[in-house]
């Protein structure tokens, strides 16, 4: 096997040579969870906001490319091994590595065999660069599929030490997952294996080196504290320094992940959603910068790993208004950080017979949440003074309360109801698009990308290089 595969790398190396229209440089944006209407939401609000999501918008973007067959769109099918709704893990390994493969595992097949994913692929096939991204933990969620091989994605320290053994040149993410002791040895074996280990914004903008990189962040923020915490690293930051550092010289391959878009579902935040997708988006634009630069070059990619979304909207045929946006923007904290401060609050302030202290926690729940005074009806005014004075107040429906007239007036709503599986959105922009089109399984992702960029080699699947005896044994369970 092992020769085969060098044989292989032979031959795709040589045909690298002749490619005549394949890309150099390659972005794969992947969103985690995102479905159509998380999509819709970012492209409305970003239209409607003078956000720039896209630099021009999404419609002109591809307007400009589908003129010269530099645009494609395709809907990918994302059932497992199992023909069950794939999961986070088993969808990235699909997108990844070209193989169905069974819920939880990461970059292992079926059989719990290793899989050679795109980014190695590219790295020792073409000898590019790859910097694999994202907003959340690299050694969790959809991005360690591009170099880690497990069968339960939940194994944080395990994902973490196979980080240098990849040999890949940048890992940007937030804090490690997993414990301080596993953090601080899979760290160290980074460094030992020539990494520069940089923390946060300061460390990126001083650093002047030209080897290889993991920048994480002392701590785990979301995409609204991201934005406030000058010391962050963006995901459109991180882009950004990469570019910077790999240059335009030799080819690339970039994965930039947005790993808290899916994990918003779970919460019911909108205005949280609505961050993240504004991240998700900003680093899109980066790539559509570059692109501009060497159109005949670029590929830049747009999936998302599986639909998960609770969120819907109230009039499906109607876009948001600039008001609706703008009301779900005004909320300045995160939704749990709102219900800590009403809960303290609560406890030092309520008092049945008091009603200034109900109107304070009213004022203090709706200002966070970006209401007005005159959003709150009547109706719903006396539901939460009713609240407010009973003697098992809880503090939980009284935020829910003003969070669903919240979403009501935005023109959302969150529906536990709202089922999965359903097969998810494919994006293609400049060299190669075309070849995104249509109707496929999500394996056929990693295949397409295989061809588009290396159009002389046909890729029917990962290259499999190890059997299931070498998967570490603590890690045959599976989900």
């Amino acid at each position: 096997m092992r020769h085969l595969f060098f044989s292989a790398l032979f031959v795709l190396s040589s045909a690298l040579a002749c490619a005549a229209d394949a890309p150099k440089y390659v972005f794969l944006f992947l969103a985690e969870g995102m479905d159509g209407q998380h999509l819709a939401l970012g492209r409305q609000a970003a239209l409607l906001s003078g956000y720039a999501w896209y630099p021009e918008g999404l419609d002109e973007q591809k307007n400009r490319l589908a003129a010269d067959d530099s645009f494609g769109s395709g809907r990918a099918d994302t059932r497992n091994a199992d023909g069950l709704p794939s999961d986070t893990e088993a969808a990235a390994t699909a997108i990844a590595c070209g193989v169905r493969t069974k819920n939880g595992y990461l970059g292992a097949g079926p059989a719990q065999e290793k899989l050679k994913s795109f980014a190695i692929l590219a790295k020792e096939a073409a000898g590019w660069k790859v910097a694999l991204l994202s907003t959340g933990p690299i050694n969790r969620g959809p991005s360690a599929a591009f170099f880690a091989h497990v069968a339960d994605g939940t194994k944080a320290g395990q994902i973490a030490l196979e980080m240098h053994l990849s040999g890949l040149d940048f890992f940007g993410g937030e804090k490690l997952a997993g414990s301080p002791l596993e953090e601080e040895i899979a760290l160290e074996a980074l460094k030992n294996h020539s990494y520069s280990v940089l923390y946060g914004e300061r460390d990126l903008i001083s650093y002047n080196g030209s080897g290889k990189i993991f920048c994480g962040t002392s701590g785990r923020l979301n995409a609204q504290e991201r934005a406030l915490d000058k010391d962050s690293v963006s995901l459109a930051r991180q882009v950004e320094a990469v570019l910077t550092i790999f240059g335009d010289q030799g080819g690339f391959f970039i994965l930039a992940e947005g790993s808290g878009i899916g994990g918003k579902n779970g919460t019911s935040d909108t205005s949280a959603l609505l961050a993240e997708l504004d991240e998700f988006n900003e680093a899109l634009g980066k790539a559509f910068d570059f692109e501009k630069k060497h159109p005949s070059d670029t590929l830049i990619l747009v999936v998302s790993t599986h639909e998960s979304g609770k969120m819907d909207f109230l009039q499906p045929d109607k876009e948001l208004t600039r008001d609706q946006v703008d009301l779900i923007r005004r909320q300045t904290l995160p939704l749990s950080a709102i219900l800590g401060e009403l809960k303290k609050f609560a406890e030092e302030n309520r008092k049945p017979e008091n009603e200034g202290s109900f109107s304070e926690a009213l004022r203090i729940t709706r200002d966070a949440l970006g209401l007005r005074p005159d959003d709150v009806p009547p109706a719903v005014l006396e539901k939460l003074s009713a609240l407010w004075r009973n003697e098992s107040f809880n503090a939980e429906i009284f935020l829910q309360i003003l969070l669903a007239e919240r979403d009501r007036i935005a023109g959302v709503r969150w529906n536990p109801e709202l089922k999965h599986g359903k097969d998810t959105f494919v994006m293609a922009f400049g060299v190669g698009a075309s070849l995104f089109n249509g109707s496929y399984e999500n394996v056929d992702i990693f295949r397409k990308l295989s061809e588009a960029s290396f159009p002389s080699v046909r890729a029917a699947g990962a290259e499999k290089t190890a059997p299931a005896a070498q998967v570490p044994a603590q890690q045959q369970t599976g989900n």
